[in-house]
């Protein structure tokens, strides 16, 4: 399967009422694709996954007040504020979590660091392609939430991202 194909798959199922898809590809050893997605609500962002994942895609959506990832989990507390100065940059695929071109270099960012727009921050490697992650937002990296070498998932956040007013 190609990345078109792929990209095209991941185009679908975001249009689409689906929630969770599988798909096992036997011309690739039986490899699997899968893809995730929640429900959104009136007090969520929908995740907006953008650009070509071989040439660097960026995947971002806000955060509530307080570091709080948003999810789709019930609170006993009335509507929360979202922290405007706050978003996070997710995975646009599902795949492996790197934080450097290779396993000698010095990390993309690291906490506290400035990011630009288009800025590289990480790898996400996918069927053997490494997928170049790219901020969206000028601002500074607050907190990285995966370690690296480990598994990510689509849509799963990778940093959070204190964007510059």
């Amino acid at each position: 399967m190609d990345i078109k194909k792929i990209e095209r798959l991941l185009a679908l199922v975001e249009e689409s009422e689906i929630e969770e898809l599988e798909i096992e590809v036997k011309g690739f050893g039986g490899r699997a694709i899968r893809v995730r997605k929640g429900p959104v609500s009136n007090s969520q962002t929908s995740v907006n996954v953008m650009g070509n994942p071989a040439e660097g895609a960026v995947a971002t959506r806000p955060v509530k007040s307080g570091g709080n990832i948003e999810n789709d989990e019930p609170k006993d507390t009335d509507e929360p504020t979202i922290d405007e100065g706050l978003v996070e940059i997710v995975s646009p695929i599902v795949g492996t979590f790197y934080r450097a071109p290779s396993p000698d270099a010095e990390p993309y960012v690291k906490e506290g660091d400035r990011v630009a727009v288009g800025q590289e921050v990480c790898i996400v490697e996918a069927m053997k392609l490494m997928n170049e992650i790219q901020s969206e937002f000028a601002g500074t990296v607050e907190r990285i939430l995966v370690e690296n070498a480990q598994p990510v998932e689509y849509g799963q956040p990778l940093f959070l991202i204190r964007t510059e007013k």
